[in-house]
């Protein structure tokens, strides 16, 4: 008898298990839309070169559309694999005060912040505020939705930064008037501060993709509620990034993208099921090459691919590029080959040597110190631009796909 109902029971819950695509905007950063705020500056302490403006074509962002609530708000979020907190700009959002080390001159707005400022929320604007956060933001009012509850506890969020309080509500995936992802119960965060990394940007928060473990306070990811309630056929998702002008990439929730991803060229177990995290055992580019094995992390709003410092000054160096900014020769055929597990997998210059609007380009890796704990690489656009992400929850491992667009 108790086997028929858990039978019955199951049927009920996967009966509405579904693939759920949801397309992705390339959002265009500040210094794209006309202005100067977001633009990228050469370092001011070269005597030797001219302070060029060069505005963030570099610096990719990708968002996708969300609704909240009865009746629906809309919201676009910034795509993020490298965290696990979704939250939205609240009614009640004010700016974020800077921190001290904003005042350091490598914290500067521009791409030298990008790649040597420890705190990224400096990167948009100088070390004073000139620009509140929260204006031209979608905001939550919880007021105006039927379906809101209230929700215990408080969160904060370190990149980009961000303070608040649990809501709550029905959250959909995808745009209002197409076929959504309706995940109801979702506790989502209630920005209350935003930092200035979100300042001029296009989107409204950030929809975290990695486990609940890291996530702030009482949040859970839509994804990871989603599963709880059976709503995907498969516990797992595919990020595609488009690298075209008008292609922004492609989320599918419950499935392989078959249409932009080709077959899984490999899979690999998470060495902690906490960030999309695997062991990345070599690296070379020309006749540099490297094998001390590291942790390589997943990161989807990383506009760069990062690894330790000395090893981005070899490859830079390597391939002609300037240290310290890393600008590179457009001719350049500079490639990057990572070893993960058995498999080699290659950047390429299409993807690595950037161009940007005055006529120069930029070689997009950087060098970094992780925290303790923490991966020692984080593959950003440049790699999800050239390989599918498979990110499979249910069996701790991460899949890897040639795009069928390289």
């Amino acid at each position: 008898m108790f086997a028929s109902r858990f039978v019955i029971f199951l049927t009920f819950v996967y009966s509405n298990a579904e693939v759920h695509k949801v397309q992705l905007i390339k959002a265009k950063p500040p210094g794209e839309r006309g202005d100067e705020e977001g633009a990228l500056r050469l370092p001011e302490s070269n005597p030797h070169q001219s302070i060029t403006m060069i505005r963030s074509s570099v610096d990719a962002k990708y968002v996708g559309e969300i609704t909240i609530g009865t009746p629906e708000q809309k919201f676009r979020l910034l795509i993020d694999t490298a965290s696990a907190n979704t939250f939205v700009a609240d009614v009640s959002c004010k700016p974020m005060p800077k921190p001290a080390i904003c005042a350091d001159s490598k914290c500067n707005a521009g791409l030298v912040c990008k790649v040597f400022c420890p705190d990224q929320s400096c990167c948009l604007r100088g070390p004073k505020p000139v620009w509140n956060a929260c204006d031209g933001k979608n905001l939550f009012n919880m007021t105006a939705s039927e379906s809101y509850k209230k929700a215990e506890g408080k969160w904060n969020s370190k990149n980009p930064a961000a303070e608040g309080f649990s809501g709550n509500d029905t959250v959909r995936l995808g745009d209002s008037g197409c076929k959504q992802l309706t995940v109801p119960g979702s506790i989502f965060g209630q920005a209350t501060q935003l930092s200035d990394s979100f300042a001029g940007s296009e989107f409204d928060g950030v929809l975290g993709l990695a486990f609940d473990v890291i996530a702030s306070g009482h949040l859970t990811s839509p994804v990871s509620r989603a599963m709880q309630l059976g709503l995907l056929e498969k516990p797992l998702f595919t990020v595609y990034l488009g690298s075209g002008k008008d292609d922004g990439g492609l989320i599918t929730y419950g499935a392989l993208d078959v249409d932009n991803c080709g077959p899984i060229l490999a899979w690999e177990h998470l060495t902690v099921p906490i960030y999309w995290q695997f062991k990345l055992t070599a690296v070379a580019s020309g006749k540099f090459s490297s094998n001390s094995k590291w942790t390589a992390m997943m990161d989807s709003k990383s506009s760069m691919i990062k690894m330790p410092t000395g090893l981005s000054q070899a490859i830079a160096e390597e391939n002609g590029a300037e240290l310290g900014h890393y600008r590179i020769d457009c001719a350049s055929t500079a490639a990057l080959t990572l070893t993960i597990g058995q498999r080699n997998y290659t950047v390429t210059s299409k993807n690595l040597v950037l161009p940007t609007p005055d006529g120069h380009c930029i070689f997009a890796i950087s060098g970094f110190t992780a925290e303790r704990h923490h991966p020692s690489w984080i593959l950003g656009v440049p790699f999800s631009r050239r390989y599918c992400t498979v990110h499979d929850f249910g069996e701790e491992r991460i899949g890897f796909a040639e795009t069928r667009r390289i």
